[in-house]
């Protein structure tokens, strides 16, 4: 049977069920002679499971004497994915044109798995309309009663990153080193494409832990969540970007860029707060004696630079390098050396799961953190060449320049332990920006639990 979606592999307990559909001839005949597929709408479970399969439905039939048509079907239900997955491809604007009135459906077999285990559930025949509901609700008891058997079991760490950067690459280096494996865990990695989409995917149960800013756990904190997730290890310990001038400037320290135009990024956005703390720290104020451009997204930073707009513009690697490549601008400041050091992004998982899954915490931060001392104790190029697959496009001279210069400016913390220093500079900083209505006790944020079983790369 083909399974529809990525994670299939993963799933270490699943409910599959063999279901027999009986529909009048009658109401078949409009239906596509191609339709390989039943329509969506006829099994839409709670988002809460993964729905794959319902398939041979139209191939594999019967017609019976009394003139109905039986289907055979197959669904299987898996407690690790969240997200539905319909099954239906370009055919199901067609047929859901057309609507199948489904006398009565068979449950023929339901099997629960977990691991080698299986238990077999009751058969029978149930009358579709009264009985779907009560076969959902059983669904999810059944799932999470098997959920929470299997949860010592479950070797799965679902990691929901803000970005695909190269400023994680110790993440990178620890699965292209097969250090996750070591430790007995399957990591799979989503791009949240922001700190807000991250956050969400925590609160909803769609991923396990966050790679994203902290000032995401403050904000959420502030909104009065009961379960916020909170800081569980630290991964980079100041801003990643440079800043990147139009024209070559030796000895750069900030003291020739009056009435420059600086290229910020999204305004309230991290990169764009350290940015507005640094130059007002240096004596820049936002339309006094420079200006400060948040009209345009971070993500868009580059083309726009490069297109003519602003003086500087930072940028994180290997765009930064990128440029310089091309000619078409100077890398002048390490902006995070300028700012100094705070928890610019950190792993953050819920206080239940982090309760409930501790070891498996402890393990992964473990892998990560081999990663990092590979990343500090070997050559740019040796990590360039571990982690290309992870970013495919990008030469291996680019990605070794611009490991080189994450190496140089030290952006990798030695241990994944928030600072409690680090962190209120982080609270300063938003705060200089105007995005932050009070001030969080670092004890609220952080937790440091299983980071301090992590020792520290020497």
């Amino acid at each position: 049977m083909t399974v529809f979606g990525k994670r299939q592999r993963h799933l270490q307990c699943k409910l599959l069920l063999h279901f027999n559909f009986v529909a009048k001839l009658k109401d078949l005949e409009n239906l596509p002679r191609q339709t390989k597929r039943l329509p969506t709408t006829l099994f839409n479970p709670p988002s809460a499971l993964w729905a794959i399969g319902l398939q041979n439905c139209l191939q594999n039939n019967t017609d019976n004497q009394n003139g109905t048509r039986s289907f055979a079907s197959v669904v299987i239900f898996g407690e690790n994915n969240p997200i539905l997955h319909r099954i239906c491809s370009t055919e199901t604007a067609r047929v859901k044109k057309f609507r199948v009135k489904f006398l009565f459906y068979r449950l023929t077999s339901a099997h629960f798995f977990c691991k080698n285990s299986s238990m077999q559930y009751a058969n029978g025949r149930y009358n579709l309309k009264k009985t779907i509901a009560i076969l959902l609700v059983a669904l999810l008891v059944c799932v999470a009663v098997v959920a929470t058997a299997c949860d010592k079991k479950d070797n799965v760490v679902r990691v929901n990153e803000v970005t695909h950067s190269l400023f994680y690459m110790p993440q990178y280096l620890a699965m292209a080193l097969g250090y996750f494996e070591e430790e007995g865990l399957e990591v799979e990695v989503t791009n949240g494409n922001g700190a807000d989409n991250v956050m969400t995917a925590l609160l909803t149960g769609e991923a396990d832990i966050g790679l994203m800013g902290c000032e995401a756990n403050i904000y959420v904190y502030l909104q009065g969540k009961k379960d916020y997730p909170k800081v569980i290890g630290q991964l980079t310990k100041r801003d990643g970007s440079f800043l990147v001038a139009r024209t070559d400037t030796k000895n750069f320290d900030y003291s020739n860029i009056e009435g420059s135009t600086v290229l910020m990024g999204r305004k309230g956005g991290m990169p764009a707060m350290i940015l507005q703390y640094v130059l007002n720290n240096k004596g820049y104020t936002d339309g006094v004696n420079i200006t400060m451009d948040y009209s345009i997204q971070f993500g868009a930073l580059g083309p726009a630079f490069t297109g003519g707009t602003g003086d500087f513009v930072p940028l994180f690697e290997p765009a930064a390098s990128q440029l310089v490549q091309e000619g078409k601008g100077y890398i002048v400041s390490a902006i995070g050396m300028d700012s100094g050091e705070i928890p610019y992004t950190c792993y953050t998982a819920t206080a239940e799961f982090l309760k409930d899954n501790s070891e498996k915490v402890e393990k992964f931060l473990r892998a990560v953190w081999r990663g990092t001392e590979y990343a500090l104790s070997h050559s740019a190029e040796d990590c360039a060449r571990l982690v290309a697959p992870y970013f495919e496009g990008t030469t291996l001279e680019l990605l070794t320049t611009a490991i080189q210069n994450y190496q140089d400016f030290d952006v990798w913390t030695v241990t994944p332990v928030t600072d409690r220093e680090a962190f209120s500079r982080i609270q300063d900083i938003m705060e200089n920006a105007g995005e932050l209505s009070q001030r969080v006790d670092y004890e609220k944020i952080v937790d440091n639990t299983c980071a301090n079983k992590i020792s520290p790369v020497k």
